[in-house]
């Protein structure tokens, strides 16, 4: 995993200039080197930078901005230049393929796999990736610059243009450190992160700069200044219905998801540098640490442990589930102290204002401490196997919006009212009102139950035109959409896959453990995995006699720790609550108060939520709509 960067257009010099305080600005996310080359395409100066983070070949030879020679190499002019971030976990297969075809390759990097599929297929090569990539590839030939990421959208890649210059990068501050992207944020992004507490790709909250979509590829002509896009596609869609793939049977199914699952895990072990493993209490991460302790034994699990959790701590249920499977562990405590000394890190971290993405900070600078340079994740198993509590209640919720979607507002505003009477349920009660408002449609259902703030409360907050840009979902209208699948708990997987982990789990993932130089690596967000899965019925997904998540249970096998099977779910969770009212209290006064004088949002509703947190019960949940306002205040206040 690395940090990306170019610049297309304007003088030679000030390219190279600009490229060089672009990767200056992201020197966390590759601390084993780093590079910049000038090249000349017909339309004017291209200049491509590049920092390195060494998992695969740890040599020179893995290097970056990766030069791909004439094939025969001799004094031809070469073949183009590739920058890459991510990993290719099937790169050694296509490596054989491409030895076959005559390929002589100098490294042992899947940069170099990478380049040479590219030089090779072309745009043909991106439905042979699997992996998690971003990258742009430099077709001296062609003439062309191709910019693409990967199918589910775990690597960032963002765009910028201004002033006949066009630039890219895999974090927003990059661009703006170039000069690339405006001051303040963006008033559609503000609009989306208010409402689901991430920006909505392909907004950004740097005004000015977009984020390439996730499986998207982009082309563009280099003999037009500024560049031209030549084409904008799609590469990859989730599985258009269950009903596509004809299975026998269930045991078939498990059988297909086992398969897939140890291959996944067995492509995401691959590296030549340490690889730990994200271990909670949750089903998730046993999981994947049972698949580890077949394929790697020696791999270490690593916890967080909460000093002032009580039962809530989950150190020692993953400890047990560590011992029984064999892996090395370590329990790694959080004390008041060490949160009030290294969460304002998290802070100065962000690249886009976000809710989630604190108990990745925290975690991912103590395992990088202790000499990880990767660490497997959990994220996407609850979206891909049905760990959430909506793939429970959202059908039931969506037969009785049907009921009611057409009573007066103030009808259902009563049965809210009713079901959430205090003064500090108030949130749930405005989203329960919305969600029987939302009728039979799946992704609307979906969405709403995800909301933080309301469509409401983002006019009285001063968005109302912002908002009246986007669409019913509060989401940017120029997103690719999808048909609704036919299957509820498949549209629910997409949806959840698609919205709450690409924009925020994937996002705040790649931010919060590069800012420590790690990599996180998530088996269960794998294209090949995910097609599977996606191709079965919905219903082998639903909760069974008790068993949360069953199919995932079933094809991992008898040797998944049993303790963990009648658990509810479970994941790093931290004290956000007591701790700003506590050893955070003042920095997030200080983030309020330059939230409320920035302009971007009325001052008095700003100040408003902040006290509504401050007068409410620790177990009210009031605290996730302050943090996120406090978040923005932060974010802001660096911009």
């Amino acid at each position: 995993m690395c940090g990306i960067a170019g610049i297309f257009g304007g003088g030679a010099e000030a390219a190279r200039r600009d490229v060089g305080v672009m990767i200056d600005a992201m020197a966390h996310r590759g601390p084993d080197g780093q590079g910049v080359v000038d090249l000349t395409p017909a339309g004017g100066a291209l200049a491509l930078g590049h920092r390195r983070l060494a998992l695969l070949d740890l040599s020179n030879a893995g290097l970056q901005p990766m030069l791909c020679p004439d094939e025969a190499r001799n004094a031809a002019p070469p073949r183009g230049w590739l920058v890459f971030n991510g990993e290719i976990y099937n790169h050694l297969q296509l490596r054989r393929q491409l030895h076959g075809e005559g390929v002589r390759f100098v490294s042992g990097s899947d940069t170099e796999t990478l380049m040479w599929a590219l030089a090779r297929w072309g745009e043909a090569a991106l439905s042979r990736l699997q992996g998690m990539f971003a990258f742009a590839w430099c077709d001296l030939r062609a003439q062309t610059l191709l910019l693409a990421r990967d199918p589910l959208g775990i690597k960032p890649l963002y765009t910028a243009q201004q002033a006949g210059r066009m630039g890219f990068a895999s974090e927003a501050r990059a661009l703006r450190a170039a000069g690339l992207g405006g001051g303040g944020i963006d008033p559609r992004a503000l609009a989306s992160l208010l409402a689901y507490g991430a920006v909505a790709e392909p907004l950004c909250a740097v005004p000015g700069v977009d984020e390439l979509e996730a499986g998207h590829a982009l082309r563009l002509d280099l003999t037009k200044i500024p560049a031209e896009a030549l084409a904008l596609a799609r590469r990859w869609r989730y599985a258009a219905s269950p009903k596509a793939q004809a299975w026998r049977d269930r045991e078939q199914g498990v059988a297909a998801a086992a398969q897939a699952l140890e291959a996944s895990v067995a492509g995401h072990l691959l590296a030549d540098a340490p690889v730990g493993l994200f271990l909670s209490s949750g089903l998730d991460s046993a999981a994947l640490a049972t698949l580890c302790a077949r394929a790697a034994p020696n791999t270490h699990a690593f916890t967080i442990s909460i000093a002032s959790a009580g039962e809530r701590d989950e150190a020692p249920i993953a400890r047990a589930c560590a011992e029984e499977l064999g892996l090395p562990f370590e329990a790694i405590t959080l004390t008041d102290a060490f949160v009030e000394q290294r969460a304002l890190g998290f802070f100065t971290a962000l690249d886009q204002p976000g809710w989630d993405g604190l108990n990745t900070y925290l975690i991912s600078e103590a395992v990088r401490e202790r000499g990880m340079k990767a660490a497997l994740s959990g994220v996407g198993g609850d979206e891909l196997f049905g760990g959430y509590s909506g793939f429970r209640t959202l059908p039931k919720l969506r037969w009785l919006s049907g009921l009611l979607r057409n009573l007066p507002a103030a009808v259902r505003n009563a049965i809210a009212k009713r079901l959430y009477p205090h003064p500090e349920q108030a949130a749930r009660r405005e989203k329960l009102s919305e969600l029987l408002a939302a009728g039979l449609d799946v992704q609307a259902l979906t969405l709403r139950s995800r909301r933080l703030f309301s469509d409401a409360q983002l006019r009285a907050f001063g968005l109302g035109e912002a908002l009246s840009t986007l669409d019913a979902q509060a989401l940017p209208a120029e997103r690719w959409a999808d048909a609704p699948l036919e299957e509820v708990c498949a549209e629910i997987s997409r949806v959840e896959s698609r919205y709450y982990m690409g924009n925020t789990l994937l996002r705040d993932a790649d931010v919060m453990s590069m800012a420590h130089s790690l990599e996180i690596r998530t088996p269960f967000v794998h294209q090949p995995l995910v097609d599977v899965i996606a191709s079965m019925p919905g219903r082998w997904r639903r909760p069974e006699k008790g068993r949360n998540k069953p199919l995932l249970i079933d094809a991992v096998g008898a040797d998944l720790p049993r303790r963990l099977l009648g658990l509810p779910k479970s994941g790093f969770t931290l004290n956000q609550d007591a701790w700003m009212r506590g050893p955070l209290r003042a920095p997030f006064e200080q983030w309020i108060d330059a939230l409320k004088h920035s302009g971007a949002l009325n001052p008095t509703l700003v100040e408003h939520e902040w006290r509504a947190f401050l007068d409410s019960s620790p177990q009210s949940g009031q605290w996730s709509r302050a943090w996120m306002l406090g978040v923005l205040g932060a974010w802001l206040a660096t911009a």
